[in-house]
Formats: C-alpha cells, structure tokens, sequence
C-alpha cells in the first residue's frame, strides 16, 4: 500500500505533463496520465490494470478531474493506447527496442556482466537498468529472456575462448585425452585420470591418502599453466568445476574444443587447489536447533544431530512398532504411537534422491523444504523424512539420557562455537557482527574475509600458546587437565576500534620451537 509520500513524489503530474493531457476526456485523460506517470517511475509501460495501486489511480484522477472507476473503461489494446504510449516516448525521449538495440544490449551484458554473474534473473535486472540509462523502453517479456540467453551464450564463449588460448598445444592435448574415446567412464575405470579427478576423499585412512597422492599426481601430469584463470570470477570457476565433474566423458566431447578445455582445465584446478574438505560425523546443534525433520535430513546424509535439548523430560518417544503395548513398561508414560515404517518404505527412493540432491549440492535444503510446503497438503516424502526424524530423535534421546560421555561432548562441542560467535561479534565490526547488506556477493565477500581473519587470530593465538608453553617452568607446572583447557580462541587483546598501526617489515617475536603437544 502505497503512502502519501510515495504518491505525492512519484504520481504528481508536473506542469509539462498535464499540457500532453489537456486535449483528453474521460478514461482516456485517466489512462494516458497513469500510463505517463508509471513509465516515468519505472521506465517501462504497466502490462495491466492490475499493475496499478489503486491508491495511485484515485490520486491521479482527482489530479485530472475523473472518477477512478473510469479506469475500468480504459482500452489496453488497440490504436488509442499505441498512440499514448509514442506520445510518452516522444516526451521522455525514449525509443522502442530495435534488433540492432537488442544485440547491443546482449553484448554490452556479455562484456560488462555475464562474465562475473550466471544468474539470469540478476542479469535481467541488469538489462533494464541499462534499458533506462539508453532511453530504450523495454521490450516483452520473451524477448527479454532470449536477449539474457544471447549474452550469457556470448560471454561463455568469449570466456572459454580466452582460457582455451592460454593453454599450449601440448597441454590441451593432454586435457583432450582425458577424454578420449579409449578413456573408460567412471563406473568401470579405476585407473582413469578422469575418475581419480572427479573422485572424492574418502574416510582418513592409508588407501584414501595414497589414493589421494596418486590423484595429485595424476592431475600435475596435466601441467596447467599458473594463473590460468586469474581474471575469471570464482563463482564462475566453480560452476565449470561442478559442470564437468558431473557430465559423462561422451557429453564432454560433444562440447566447442574452447568449452571442452575449460571444463576440463574448472575441474583439474579444482583437484590440484581445493579447500580442505572433512567429512561430518556430527553437528552440534542448541535445543532451538533440532526439529523432527531436522533429525531426519541429517540421518538420511549421513550424520549425526547432536543437540543439547532442554526440558528433554517433556520429550515423548515413539515406539518401534504396533502391537506391542507392554513391551517397555518402564517407559510407558512417554511412549506414543508406533513410527509408520510403511510411509517411510514407499517413500524411501524419493527421500534417497533427495538426499543426493542435497549432498552433491544441486539443491538447497532450504528449496526442497519449500517444495514440500507450498500447499497445504502435506507432501507425502515430507511425512516420510518427519517418521525417520522421529525414530533417529527416540534413538538419540535414549543414547543421550544413558551416556554422560556424550552429554559432555555435546556440551563441550556448543560451548566451542558459541565462544567464537562471542569473537565474532568483536572481530566482525557492523551491528553486533550482523551482515548489513542484501547484495548476494557482498554478503560472501563478508563472509570469506571473516573467515581469513578468523584463521589469523587462530594461528597467531597458537603460537603465543607454543611459546609460553616453551619455557621449562610453565611445561613443568601444567597438568593434562590443564592442557585440556587451553585454547586459541580468544581475543581480549583485539582493539576493534581507534586506529591500529601495522608495521608489515616486523614479526612477533615468537620462539620457533614448538612445546609438548596440547593434550
């Protein structure tokens, strides 16, 4: 609902605007001054009557001296409204989109945009803003779609053109037999270059490490270049490293020669300097942050929920199954109805492929859990995941209520994180550490220097520790419980305000010998 502010600055007719109304009557006066104050706000005409707030059809009629409801009788279609809309174009100094404007307009995003942003809906956000700077009014809907589709094409091009003339001929060549016809698939190649890259560790052990080694090897062999993808943005990297990870080596040879060795060049980078990726045993979550179908996500990924549930006595347990009513007496006040095992068999491919979608990352749990919520009938693979989360949460409860070891672990595991989010709110200036913009690469810029900062202070910590626990006195006076309780997560000696002088030619002047490992 729009206030009086907002109509008086956007729905005023200027003087110069009612000299265009003046020769106009009825509907027609109405709707041509709607028409005019609309494509002046936002640069391009309304698709419909129910685009318009209807607070600003009755500012604007009693500005020009008609009944709002005259807008009801306003023609969309037809020789009346094409000629309003020139004579607004003619007045703001805008033109319709031409051919030649949309291919300018596709390139100037493929040069300017497309090349560090995929996602079309920002790219066509883009478009628009650039339609109104060149005075062009935006063309239909459709059309608008295949001008996105045309500069995100362009810049692909462009981009795995620039890669592909990078590499030498000897290494592209090497690239190129990774998929070669004589090159096995995945499923039945244990000793293709191609599935040791696209392979992931496994459990810590002696086969994963030397798998790993050979993998290394395997990918240094390629030899890429340094620097091969310097002026590339790393969201688009990384979406070429999943794009070639998952499609088949015939799919992969169909491609453009410059797409097919930029593929291959996203992923054999992304095998030589990955982040160093651990395998979740377990999340530690507070008692807000277990849910039913909380419990069963994750125990249909792979992990443990591991919360610290307060008033866990109000907790009721589900039973095993039907037909057994004595067979926990003890337990009979918070027991309730048996777990429908046959909702979570006929359910349980579905669930296993959503699973997969959410490990290997084509979709978000947030996404998928929308999905299942979008009508008010509830999603029989949603009912399936709640009936797994409410037999893995019975099991949790009684592992927790009869293991302290796992109370403390827990505990401990909390107290870890939420001492650091108490760094964070120190370390990550901005309204009590709260990220303060909208804007999607800002907010992971954000994030991603936090996380920098994060491992500095860690390892700088670290290295105070070692060094007091260098001197002889101090290693001779501290016990293992001692030793338990240090930690690098702190920061009292950070002054997050006033200025902070850097001398860069300087170190601290910490010790190079390492003490008795932290127990």
């Amino acid at each position: 609902m729009l206030d009086l502010d907002e109509l008086v600055e956007h729905w005023t007719l200027l003087d110069d605007e009612r000299d265009l109304i003046a020769g106009k009557r009825g509907p027609t006066r109405l709707g041509f001054a709607v028409l005019l104050k609309f494509f002046t706000q936002l640069g391009r005409f309304p698709r419909g009557r129910s685009e318009l707030p209807d607070e600003a059809v009755e500012y604007v009629a009693r500005q020009v001296g008609v009944e709002p409801g005259d807008m009801g009788f306003y023609e969309w279609t037809g020789r009346t409204i094409k000629y309003h809309r020139a004579q607004i174009r003619e007045h703001l100094g805008f033109r319709e989109c031409s051919v030649a404007d949309a291919d300018k307009l596709a390139e100037w995003l493929a040069g300017n945009v497309c090349e560090t942003e995929r996602r079309s809906e920002l790219v066509r956000g883009e478009l628009l803003a650039r339609c109104r700077i060149e005075r062009i009014e935006p063309p239909a809907a459709g059309r608008i779609d295949r001008i996105v589709r045309s500069a995100l094409h362009q810049a692909e091009q462009a981009l795995t053109a620039r890669i592909a003339g990078r590499l030498p001929a000897d290494i592209a060549g090497r690239l190129r037999a990774l998929v070669a016809v004589d090159v096995p698939d995945d499923d039945t190649g244990e000793d293709s270059v191609l599935a040791l890259i696209k392979s992931v560790p496994g459990n810590v052990s002696l086969d994963s490490m030397l798998t790993e080694i050979r993998k290394l090897r395997a990918v240094r062999a390629v030899d890429l270049p340094d620097g091969l993808f310097a002026d590339v943005a790393p969201r688009m990297v990384a979406a070429w490293r999943t794009r070639a990870a998952v499609e088949s080596p015939s799919h992969l040879r169909d491609h453009p020669d410059p797409l097919l060795l930029a593929l291959l060049a996203a992923m054999v980078e992304g095998a030589m300097r990955h982040g160093t990726a651990m395998e979740v045993e377990g999340n530690y979550v507070d008692s807000h942050g277990q849910s039913e179908i909380g419990f069963g996500i994750t125990r249909l990924l792979g992990f443990d929920l591991l919360p610290r549930i307060k008033r866990i006595n109000k907790v009721r347990l589900y039973r095993p199954a039907a037909g057994e009513p004595d067979t926990y007496p003890r337990l009979a006040p918070v027991l309730t109805r048996p777990i429908r095992w046959d909702l979570v068999a006929e359910q349980y491919d579905q669930m296993i492929k959503y699973a997969t979608a959410i490990r290997t990352g084509t979709a978000s749990v947030e996404a998928i859990l929308r999905r299942f919520t979008r009508t008010n009938a509830i999603h029989p693979t949603y009912q399936a995941m709640i009936e797994v989360g409410r037999a893995q949460r019975t099991l949790f409860v009684a592992r927790y209520l009869r293991d302290r070891d796992l109370q403390r672990e827990i505990n401990e595991g909390l107290n870890v994180v939420e001492s650091w989010n108490r760094a964070n709110s120190v370390i990550f200036f901005g309204k009590g550490g709260d990220i303060a913009t909208n804007r999607r690469d800002e907010q992971e810029l954000s994030v991603l220097c936090l996380r920098v900062l994060q491992a500095a202070l860690v390892y700088v910590n670290t290295l105070m520790v070692q060094d007091v626990l260098a001197d002889d006195d101090w290693a001779e006076q501290l016990t293992d419980a001692d030793r338990r309780g240090l930690t690098p997560l702190f920061w009292t000696y950070v002054a997050p305000y006033g200025e902070v002088k850097l001398d860069m030619t300087s170190r601290l002047t910490l010790g190079v010998s390492t003490a008795a490992p932290l127990v």
